[in-house]
């Protein structure tokens, strides 16, 4: 039942997120997404402390002998009416026309990971073997926000090398006239907390310096 229901919900909610991104569409795939998966952790599982880390509070989500990721408490909101009311009000803040928001950044921060820990730690309990689905959706969803920043630029995966015919794949990239953004998005750190620093290594010494600059969301 977890396993089709988790295959089910990734297929749903990255039709609708693409959708909102290609077809200019209300983007309310994200919301759909937490209230399916809230719902789904509220039932069986049991949330329960997990520590506390530089002064932040973390939790995870039990079912049987499983437990999600931890959590941040402060980062997480619990209730989805709150969640759907904020997801609202940032969308609507954004400015495309000057690539802003007034929404305070802790508030963005909040809804971001609040939308994507529930989809992990639904995986984490009921598809533990799938290693990549979160940060796949991680991906799409930062790519789909960012573009409504960006509306004037072109949305790729590649870096076209000059003079070679060649590209380099990544994860995001949004490109003006060969300048533009490079996105590293890893849901985990581990190791790859120095890739985008060497990759802006990499770029400088190829197009010449911040011609791309890399960000890590």
């Amino acid at each position: 039942m977890g396993c089709c229901w988790a295959e089910s919900c990734t297929k749903i909610t990255t039709d609708l997120i693409k959708q909102a991104f290609y077809r200019q569409l209300p983007f309310t795939a994200p919301s759909h997404n937490r209230r399916n998966c809230i719902g789904k952790l509220s039932k069986p599982t049991k949330p329960i402390s997990y520590g506390n880390t530089d002064g932040k509070d973390y939790f995870v989500f039990t079912s049987t002998s499983l437990k999600s990721r931890p959590i941040v408490e402060s980062l997480f909101i619990r209730d989805q009416s709150e969640f759907e009311s904020l997801w609202d009000e940032f969308i609507k803040s954004i400015d495309s026309k000057n690539c802003t928001t007034n929404l305070d950044c802790l508030k963005i921060d909040k809804v971001i990971y609040s939308s994507i820990m529930s989809f992990s730690s639904c995986y984490d309990l009921w598809k533990p073997g799938s290693r990549k689905t979160a940060g796949t959706l991680f991906e799409i969803l930062l790519g789909s926000i960012t573009a409504k920043f960006l509306p004037a630029y072109t949305r790729t995966k590649f870096i076209s090398l000059p003079k070679t015919g060649e590209s380099v794949s990544t994860d995001i990239v949004f490109d003006l006239n060969e300048k533009g953004i490079v996105m590293p998005v890893k849901i985990t750190t581990r190791e790859r907390i120095v890739q985008p620093y060497e990759h802006q290594k990499i770029l400088d010494s190829v197009f010449g310096q911040k011609v791309l600059k890399r960000l890590l969301p």
